[in-house]
């Protein structure tokens, strides 16, 4: 649960009467902060002889808040070799700790991208996030490791 904090309220009523009422609110229940946490895994799902088609991939997030989030959009660079996939992403996280985000890129290099073929490949990027005020934070990928299932 977020940071709670009251507020008493009481009114003096004639003829010697008295109500009072107690106001919960979360200082927190606004804000969003969300990280990037351990290695991006990409998944083959179909792998054809130039292209893979349809891979999953993972990424670990760590939310410091417990208010709402949703993730919007993913763009992802291996400037190294040209290649860039955007991908709209329409995910909901909610509740501190740890979430997954998982979505599905049609289509990806073969080659160029693996990690067996090229182990030192780093994976660079934006991940985009919207609050519950609905202000927008990127989250920049920066010379990220990843890992491929091919």
């Amino acid at each position: 649960m977020g940071c709670l904090h009251t507020i008493n309220i009481s009114y003096n009523i004639p003829e010697g009467k008295k109500t009072a009422n107690t106001f919960y609110f979360d200082i927190h229940e606004n804000k969003a902060e969300l990280n990037i946490t351990g290695i991006i895994s990409i998944i083959a799902e179909n792998i054809e002889e130039d292209f893979v088609r349809d891979a999953v991939c993972k990424i670990n997030l760590s939310s410091k808040f417990s208010s709402p989030i949703t993730l919007t959009h993913v763009s992802l660079h291996w400037q190294q070799h040209g290649v860039a996939v955007d991908i709209p992403v329409f995910q909901s996280v909610e509740g501190k700790g740890a979430h997954i985000l998982e979505f599905t890129i049609p289509q990806l290099p073969t080659a160029v991208v693996s990690t067996f073929l090229y182990p030192e490949n780093k994976l660079n990027g934006v991940l985009t996030y919207k609050a519950a005020n609905n202000q927008h934070h990127p989250i920049k990928i920066y010379q990220r490791d990843y890992v491929t299932s091919w």
